[in-house]
């Protein structure tokens, strides 16, 4: 299952930073901070997990201050829709679209290509495709993302999906900073409606900490492969523990050199053009991808 390799990856990751001394809790670097990018994409727009919140007004306040940040700060970023989730109360995606953020397809109802069929993976995709398609500027171009990040374990899946999103001229959107906020996500907001506040923030420092070493993760990943830091693509989703606490994140970002970037920006970067034949059950970074489809090649 995904979580459980992002909780290895991520105690990976740990492990590797204190052995090195580099981990992002110690002291800060001496030196100025390198110039980074990075390009926030939310996913699962307007909501996950609807049913968890009190009610409407509950859902509307997490999307307000979810947006409300995204304002205050003019981040560029671009949101992934399920547009099935929209018609259960459709002010919410018309307050995603009124904090400017662009809109991109994430497929109607989330399914994966391995569970459902190619035949009905791509009615779905080319159904949210559509759905985006009446909420963006006429002749936009609709990014579009996997969900779970599953391209098909199936190589003739895999390609004839690719194949439908060029005669869509719908870009691919990779994730390279993976995180997990998912899995924190619906602990926080189940222990907030309950009222146990403690409960409500251990939740929390599990995503801080998740956040932090994803993003050192993704900076390493990306040293490895390219001996430089293309731009880095953040993967987080539409929920109450990013709406309440992501601003921390980002001032983090910041103080290690990064800069907020369009997705657009990010992909023009020649790491983005690189060749992936790989094949995978799980849904995986880019910087993973890529890593495995340079050992198929080598071999």
């Amino acid at each position: 299952m995904r979580w459980m390799r992002n909780a290895w990856i991520g105690g990976f990751t740990l492990l590797t930073l204190l052995s090195t001394g580099s981990l992002a809790h110690g002291s800060p670097d001496t030196d100025p901070p390198p110039d980074r990018r990075m390009a926030i994409t939310v996913d699962d727009l307007p909501i996950v997990a609807a049913s968890l919140y009190r009610d409407d007004a509950h859902r509307l306040e997490m999307v307000q201050n979810f947006c409300e940040l995204i304002e205050g700060r003019e981040l560029p970023v671009t949101g992934f829709v399920n547009m099935e989730r929209h018609a259960g109360q459709p002010e919410l995606l018309e307050r995603w679209k009124r904090a400017g953020i662009r809109l991109a397809n994430h497929t109607w109802s989330h399914p994966h290509p391995d569970k459902v069929g190619l035949e009905a993976y791509l009615a779905d995709l080319d159904r949210g495709h559509e759905a985006v398609k009446e909420h963006v500027p006429q002749g936009a171009v609709i990014p579009f993302r996997y969900p779970y990040l599953g391209q098909s374990f199936d190589p003739a899946t895999r390609d004839a999906i690719r194949a439908r999103l060029a005669e869509l001229g719908s870009p691919y959107a990779p994730v390279t900073i993976d995180t997990s906020d998912w899995l924190y996500a619906k602990g926080y907001v189940q222990a907030r409606v309950e009222g146990d506040e403690a409960t409500a923030e251990r939740y929390r420092q599990s995503w801080w900490w998740n956040m932090q070493e994803a993003t050192e993760l993704a900076e390493w990943q990306a040293r490895e492969l390219f001996g430089r830091e293309p731009p880095q693509i953040l993967l987080i989703h539409a929920n109450e523990l990013n709406a309440d606490h992501l601003g921390a994140y980002l001032d983090w970002a910041e103080d290690r050199g990064y800069r907020f970037v369009t997705l657009d920006e990010a992909l023009a970067d020649p790491a983005y053009a690189e060749p992936d034949p790989s094949l995978s059950p799980t849904g995986d970074s880019l910087w993973l991808r890529l890593k495995r489809s340079r050992t198929m090649t080598a071999e």
